[in-house]
């Protein structure tokens, strides 16, 4: 659709009096119409990919949510590793073990 095309149903939404001067001639009545029927095609495709994307951004969040679940089992897996070889050390130093050396 041209700008020309889009400025002139432009007037028609914006200003009632025009709409009403416009649409006096079945022409002119006619293409409004077709207008607005092309208008409504594309919001129902619009709202097809809307409904799509949504769907696929909650397909991503599950599939992120599952790989959060994995790295922190990973981290928590890490850190227990990690820390294990210091837990042996203070074990040895302690109080209770120095006083049987």
């Amino acid at each position: 659709m041209s700008t020309q095309e889009e400025d002139r149903w432009q007037r028609v939404w914006d200003d009632p009096m025009t709409a009403v001067e416009m649409l006096a001639d079945p022409g002119a009545l006619s293409d409004f119409v077709a207008h607005a029927a092309e208008l409504r095609r594309a919001h129902a495709e619009l709202e097809m990919l809307h409904e799509a994307t949504l769907e696929h951004a909650s397909e991503i969040e599950g599939l992120l949510a599952v790989k959060i679940d994995e790295v922190e089992a990973l981290v928590v897996e890490a850190i227990s590793v990690i820390s294990e070889p210091l837990r042996q050390p203070a074990a040895a130093t302690s109080p209770a073990t120095a006083g049987e050396v």
